[in-house]
C-alpha cells in the first residue's frame, strides 16, 4: 500500500487551486495537472507500507496534537525534476504547520517507520512533468485545512486516486 498523511481543504479552496491551474496551463508546454479531488498538502510521505501497519498509523493520527491552522498561499514554484518539473502552490512560512509536521514525523520514526530524510517544503502540487515558460502571479489567499487523513495512493481505471483511509477533523 502506497500511503501518506495529508491535509485536506474545503471545496472553495480547491476551486481556487483549480482556477490557478487553468491560469497557468497555457504557459506550460506539457504536464499532467492534478485533478481537483486529488489536491492536498502532503505532511509525510510513507511510501510502500504493509497493510498490517494501518492500526498504528490510525493511532498516530488519533494521538497527534492538532490545532486550527491558518495558511496563506503566496506563490507558485517549481521543483526541478528530470523529465519535467513539479509545479506547486507555495505557502507563507507557518510555524504551527511545521510543528504539526515535525510531531507527525517524530511519532512515525518512534514507531519504527523509515522516512526519507528530506526537508519539509509545505506546498500543494498542481502539476507534474511540466515545462513552463513562466509562472504567473496571483493574489495571495488564505485557507484553513478541514482535516488530516491517512491516504492511499492507487489507480482506479488507470486514474491516479487518493483515497482517505482514516480522517480526523481539525
Amino acid at each position: 500500500m502506497r500511503l501518506f498523511f495529508a491535509l485536506n481543504f474545503d471545496t472553495p479552496t480547491l476551486e481556487k487551486c483549480s482556477a490557478l491551474q487553468q491560469q497557468i496551463r497555457p504557459l506550460c508546454a506539457k504536464g499532467t495537472f492534478t485533478r481537483m479531488e486529488n489536491l492536498h498538502l502532503t505532511l509525510c510521505f510513507l511510501g510502500e507500507i504493509e497493510e498490517d501497519t494501518q492500526e498504528i498509523l490510525k493511532t498516530i493520527l488519533t494521538e497527534l496534537e492538532l490545532q486550527p491552522l491558518h495558511l496563506t498561499f503566496t506563490h507558485l514554484g517549481l521543483f526541478t525534476k528530470r523529465g519535467g518539473d513539479v509545479l506547486y502552490l507555495g505557502l507563507q512560512n507557518n510555524k504551527a504547520l511545521h510543528t504539526v509536521q515535525t510531531m507527525l514525523h517524530q511519532k512515525l520514526v518512534r514507531n519504527g517507520f523509515t522516512l526519507e530524510n528530506t526537508s519539509f517544503t509545505a506546498h500543494i502540487t498542481l502539476a507534474r512533468r511540466v515545462h513552463c515558460k513562466e509562472l504567473c502571479s496571483f493574489k495571495p489567499f488564505s485557507a484553513e485545512p478541514t482535516s488530516i487523513s491517512l491516504m492511499l495512493s492507487h489507480r482506479i481505471d488507470n486514474c491516479l486516486t487518493y483515497t482517505p483511509l482514516y480522517t480526523r477533523a481539525i
